[in-house]
């Protein structure tokens, strides 16, 4: 099973995929099946949760969310595995605002999407630096630090291995 933690209206739901059934899956422990009944490009879907059409719209934010609005109601929504959340939490309890150097890894291997910094440029912590398309889903990765991008060391379209230097960030 693949472990997923996805975000909105400030909850978190740990979401379990089984990648040998992709109609199946656990959000919060309940049994969820769901099925895409028909795709309209470039963004509206149809999907089969529960026996119940459900209608969605769906756009990749630039903070490497996604804005949908399903049945009408709008929210938007962040997905991360548990990789990046393991990290995102270890980060958090390592006090890092005494960091004076990061590097950013890729969680898992994967495509590089989008790299929305370059090197030079100051970033703020939690500033998504790059995306990350694994397995139909895209991650984006945060600065754990504020500072200036030393090192780009991916280009849109590379395709990363797990725990590859994507950048290197130093303190301002």
């Amino acid at each position: 099973m693949e472990k997923y933690v996805v975000r909105f209206e400030g909850k978190s739901f740990e979401v379990l995929l089984d990648p040998k059934d992709p109609k199946k899956f656990k959000a919060n422990g309940v049994d969820v099946q769901i099925e895409l009944l028909k795709k309209i490009p470039p963004n509206i879907y149809f999907f089969l949760v529960n026996n119940k059409v459900v209608l969605v719209t769906a756009k990749n934010q630039d903070n490497g969310s996604i804005k949908a609005t399903i049945d009408g109601f709008e929210l938007e929504v962040e997905v991360t595995s548990e990789a990046s959340e393991i990290l995102r939490n270890f980060i958090k309890e390592s006090g890092d605002e005494k960091l004076k150097y990061a590097k950013i890894k890729a969680p898992m291997p994967g495509l590089v999407v989008k790299v929305l910094f370059q090197e030079g440029s100051f970033v703020n912590k939690g500033d998504k630096v790059v995306i990350i398309e694994a397995m139909k889903m895209e991650n984006a990765l945060s600065s754990p630090i504020s500072g200036k991008i030393q090192k780009v060391l991916v280009k849109e379209g590379d395709a990363v291995e797990k725990d590859a230097l994507l950048m290197e960030v130093t303190a301002d």
